[in-house]
């Protein structure tokens, strides 16, 4: 073989060998990975402790589980998150500042196996967010408050609280290290 074929081989190989990368890429990059047992995750946030907990003189309003999908039309797409998620929205008398919502989450919440992983003392929206492995994936927990959460038909929004229980888009993810609260 000249060194004109072994040239042209050679540059064929690295060109298979860039495509065969660049593919891989795309794929880790915009692939879709639904949780393995969508339903079960769903089961499992419901039944989670923390989520039982209720804020003081909170009113539950509502109860929601989604799960986003590759192809459900829910935000779930090849390059957006895919993900399981239960919401529960409370009316509450006043809004809570991150302390609070601290004294009322934070021992419940350790109890249940969460780790805090984070709060905000924002005066519009404070909010303590907390992480634990659940069904092979880091799941994170957020509980929020503020002076207009709640809209209900034909009534000026009122203070409320929203709490949620998210799957991580990815199997195999894992809590990240507590960072001090901030």
């Amino acid at each position: 073989m000249n060194s004109l074929n072994r040239s042209i081989v050679f540059r064929v190989a690295m060109a298979v060998t860039l495509v065969a990368g660049a593919i891989v890429i795309v794929y880790e990059v915009f692939a879709c990975y639904p949780a393995r047992d969508e339903a079960a995750m769903i089961r499992l946030y419901e039944a989670d402790p923390l989520l039982a907990v209720a804020p003081h003189d909170g009113q539950l309003l509502e109860k929601e589980a989604k799960s986003y999908t590759c192809d459900n039309g829910h935000g779930g797409s090849p390059t957006s998150p895919v993900f399981v998620e239960v919401t529960r929205l409370y009316q509450t008398p006043v809004a809570y500042g991150a302390t609070q919502l601290r004294q009322r989450f934070d021992q419940p919440a350790a109890a249940a196996g969460w780790h805090m992983t984070s709060y905000r003392e924002d005066s519009n929206y404070p909010s303590v967010s907390y992480c634990k492995q659940v069904g092979g994936r880091a799941a994170h927990a957020f509980v929020s408050s503020t002076a207009r959460t709640v809209y209900l038909p034909d009534a000026p929004a009122r203070p409320g609280i929203e709490m949620i229980v998210r799957a991580a888009a990815k199997d195999g993810t894992t809590c990240g290290v507590n960072m001090g609260g901030r």
